[in-house]
């Protein structure tokens, strides 16, 4: 389960990121289409003042390359903003709006948010995949701290039997079936891995 809510935690930030391109490439297309619109003005002065004689060409010409390099730069922007677009289109899995209008305000003032330390950490599915990672982890450094520890094994035995010979060594072996010595023992074991 928290590999499914980190799923859709992810698929989340991913369609914030490419709103927030989205909204980044709008603004830089404003921006690019007035460097565009000031190329065209300071173009179509320096083609006046060519045809009335007070500059040379080559100013005209530079003017007019400057204005091609703003238009293309223009034309990659708004490319980039398409296929951000789509990415967004495929990441929500439908249609957007054709005149979806591009809220640039985030880029002006950023929005307030109250959270604490406590409240974030405790419910991200990152931090919660983490701590069960962790909790796994630590449960196999005990484990292995414990498989490298010596073992102490403890032991006894007993036992008893009738062998009929008395201490004197004479032999009754009627006697023999009553249990006259007994032998046990007690011991420990340390085994190292």
């Amino acid at each position: 389960q928290r590999d499914e809510t980190l799923t859709l935690f992810n698929q989340q930030v991913a369609v914030v990121n490419a709103w927030l391109n989205y909204l980044l490439l709008a603004d830089l297309i404003k921006v690019y289409q007035s460097n565009v619109d000031r190329y065209a003005f300071s173009l179509k002065q320096a083609q006046t003042l060519v045809t009335s004689g007070l500059r040379p060409g080559t100013d005209s010409s530079s003017f007019n390359s400057q204005y091609n390099i703003a238009q293309m730069q223009l034309i990659g922007f708004e490319r980039q903003r398409d296929s951000v677009r789509i990415a967004l289109e495929e990441l929500v899995g439908g249609k957007l709006p054709p005149g979806m209008a591009a809220d640039s305000t985030v880029f002006k003032r950023l929005p307030e948010v109250a959270f604490s330390a406590d409240t974030v950490s405790a419910g991200h599915p990152e931090v919660l995949l983490q701590k069960a990672e962790i909790d796994v982890n630590e449960l196999s450094l005990k484990s292995m701290k414990k498989s490298i520890m010596p073992r102490l094994t403890l032991w006894s035995t007993g036992y008893g039997r009738g062998s009929g010979i008395t201490a004197d060594g004479s032999i009754n072996s009627g006697d023999g079936w009553h249990f006259e010595r007994y032998n046990y023992g007690f011991g420990a074991q340390i085994a190292f891995p």
